[in-house]
């Protein structure tokens, strides 16, 4: 097999704060996306899955990219007996890497979680497997929250394939403390987050279960440090799906999710929410995105900062109904102040179908996105890996050398070609 990388970087030195930036297209005649980036002090690592056509299998690789967009290194971490999937990463204090995921034999009907550890060269240090009752496990996420690790995850039942919730509570070498499963409830959303709660040893969930007791479309779920479920509480409007939560000010947070309308799927948008950490009630709702194209937040990650001065928030303009569809999509990046009034708003694609898994805030001010481009013209039903890391100012910047591939549009117009009309975003 034939694998072409074809990598673009480009970089801009500050007086006093180096800021690089670049883009990076990972092309294999294969399905090719990524659901994870982090950040250490010299580099990048994102995962890449692999899923070849008509087949059950997914296989994983680690990248290793320097701050100037290089890929200097790559980790194979299975063959393809096996289904395994690593979805989440996280970086340790000590510079190692670890990550979460599932492993499953193609002829064995059980799934194992799994948690692999790496050094930034990418030798594997640690691989620890917890066997499961699920066929299949979907979604993962992670926090690392006073040195424990609250693990939470949907997976499908081997009795019933219904979508089922389950958690684990580990300490920081790993170890189990506690874990739970949630036998009454499914789960709708496949991506949610998790943050400290408003009470000592308790942790939020924002999701969306399903449970015939339960009033609300989707909900902020409180768990105690046994995993057992003691409050609900719900989400604000029709917000659901794709949230993530961080601290705003000591006494609110920040949540963000998909924020749709019934019926009207062309009005989705992006939603930014300012919650009341005591009460987890709203304060202010925020909807950034085009009332006549359905906006969706980064699938796995799509709210980030290090200062609430520069607050990114990130997602896909014009998002469809599908995987691979011959249309259109644009990343959508927002920086906001700590104010949260939007300092600038930027595209980046438009000539096939981007979709937007990832994004981090980077140590030097900017902003790297991570997804996943369809180009109907080149492929048939498979992906490409898409990485851009933008300045301070959401742009791809360079030494006035080289030729710039991937464009920062501060307003697009669309449909194009179009016809009897055309609109504009800006």
């Amino acid at each position: 097999m034939k694998n072409i990388i074809s990598i673009l970087c480009i970089f801009f030195i500050l007086p006093l704060t180096a800021q690089n930036t670049f883009e990076i297209k990972i092309e294999i005649a294969e399905d090719n996306f990524t659901t994870s980036a982090v950040e250490t002090n010299h580099y990048y690592f994102i995962n890449r899955m692999n899923r070849p056509a008509y087949t059950d299998t997914i296989t994983t690789t680690l990248l290793k990219i320097t701050k100037e967009g290089e890929i200097v290194l790559s980790s194979f971490l299975k063959d393809d007996y096996f289904r395994y999937y690593i979805n989440e990463l996280l970086i340790l204090n000590t510079g190692h890497i670890v990550g979460f995921g599932y492993q499953r034999e193609k002829l064995n009907g059980t799934a194992y979680f799994i948690i692999v550890e790496w050094d930034d060269n990418l030798n594997i240090l640690n691989e620890t497997l917890y066997e499961t009752p699920y066929a299949l496990i979907e979604y993962i996420n992670v926090k690392l929250i006073d040195e424990k690790f609250i693990v939470v995850g949907s997976g499908f039942s081997n009795v019933n394939m219904k979508r089922k919730v389950f958690s684990y509570l580990m300490d920081s070498n790993f170890d189990t403390l506690v874990s739970n499963t949630y036998p009454g409830k499914s789960v709708l959303s496949l991506n949610f987050d998790i943050s400290p709660g408003n009470m000592s040893e308790t942790y939020k969930l924002f999701g969306t279960l399903i449970d015939p007791e339960l009033p609300y479309i989707s909900q902020i779920i409180t768990i105690d440090e046994s995993l057992e479920i003691v409050d609900y509480n719900a989400m604000p409007g029709y917000m659901i799906f794709y949230n993530d939560a961080k601290p705003y000010n000591s006494q609110s947070y920040l949540l963000s999710g998909l924020y749709q309308i019934p019926e009207k799927a062309q009005e989705d948008q992006l939603a930014l929410a300012v919650m009341d950490e005591n009460t987890d009630t709203l304060i202010s709702m925020h909807l950034l995105g085009a009332t006549d194209t359905s906006d969706y937040p980064g699938f796995y990650g799509n709210l980030d900062y290090l200062d609430t001065d520069n607050i990114y928030y990130g997602g896909t303009l014009n998002k469809g109904l599908g995987t691979y569809l011959p249309i259109d999509s644009w990343f959508f990046l927002n920086k906001l102040d700590s104010n949260l009034e939007v300092q600038w708003q930027k595209f980046y694609g438009g000539d096939a179908y981007y979709s937007l898994w990832d994004l981090i805030a980077t140590q030097d001010g900017g902003c790297l996105m991570a997804g996943s481009v369809y180009d109907d013209q080149m492929h048939d039903n498979f992906r490409d890996i898409y990485i851009i890391k933008v300045n301070e100012d959401g742009l791809i910047v360079g030494t006035g050398e080289e030729s710039g591939g991937l464009m920062a549009q501060d307003a697009i117009v669309y449909p194009n070609p179009g016809n009897e009309f055309l609109k504009v975003q800006s």
